[in-house]
């Protein structure tokens, strides 16, 4: 398995990103589908096969902007995706961490939505 993660802004750019596995989880640009050009972003520290507390604060650290953009809204939808080295442990992490700073998190795993607050999606 692995990941697309949509922060929702009020701002007209899409700030999505990939999470994929390669095999230690790395942060891609939107439509990335592996580490070629400018699509790859940063492997998450520590290296390591499984995803830790800190990985949204890495991409947060190296996207300008972001953290800022996605303030007013705080929504995150995350997709799930087949194949890839992600294990459900590396879901839960995700959504973990994206908790912890304050988003409401929505999952869509196999066409189906999952709101993680109880509040509706959006």
């Amino acid at each position: 398995m692995h990941f697309t993660v949509i922060f929702e802004s009020n701002e007209s750019r899409n700030w999505s990103y990939g999470l994929s596995f390669l095999p230690a989880p790395v942060w891609l640009r939107q439509g990335a589908g592996g580490v070629n050009g400018d699509n790859y972003l940063r492997v998450i520290s520590p290296r390591g096969p499984r995803l830790q507390q800190g990985a949204v604060q890495e991409l947060f650290d190296h996207q300008p902007g972001l953290q800022e953009a996605s303030e007013q809204r705080r929504s995150v939808i995350v997709v799930t995706h087949n194949g890839g080295h992600a294990q459900l442990e590396d879901l839960t992490e995700l959504i973990k961490d994206l908790e912890s700073h304050d988003f409401k998190v929505t999952t869509c795993t196999n066409h189906s939505f999952t709101d993680h607050t109880g509040n509706g999606p959006w």
